[in-house]
């Protein structure tokens, strides 16, 4: 389960522009697990906070998630979520850094 996941992953880095909306746009309301972690790694290409912020949030329904399709995607939901978090507190940083840098 988890080498497909892998697989996705390594194939969602390279997407950009278009095709990375259009693999969104696919994967628009994920009701599966493995779904849900696919949509989070290709929300977390777009390099928006939005996107990020719902990256997480879909690595959270997965977390809550006790169902026997969810479980093996646990401790891969919990690196994204840490990985994603810690995005997010470096680009807040930057962004506070600019702000200065602009005053």
């Amino acid at each position: 389960m988890l080498t497909p996941l892998l697989a996705y992953a390594d194939r969602a880095r390279t997407l950009q522009g278009a095709e990375l909306a259009q693999e969104i746009a696919r994967l628009a309301d994920p009701s599966l697990p493995a779904d849900q972690v696919r949509l989070a790694l290709a929300l977390s290409q777009t390099r928006q906070l939005y996107d990020l912020v719902r990256a997480q949030e879909l690595l959270q329904r997965v977390l809550a998630n006790a169902g026997a399709e969810a479980r093996p995607l646990h401790p891969v939901a919990r690196l994204l979520a840490t990985r994603f978090s810690e995005q997010r507190r470096v680009e807040d940083l930057l962004d506070r850094q600019n702000q200065q840098l602009r005053d």
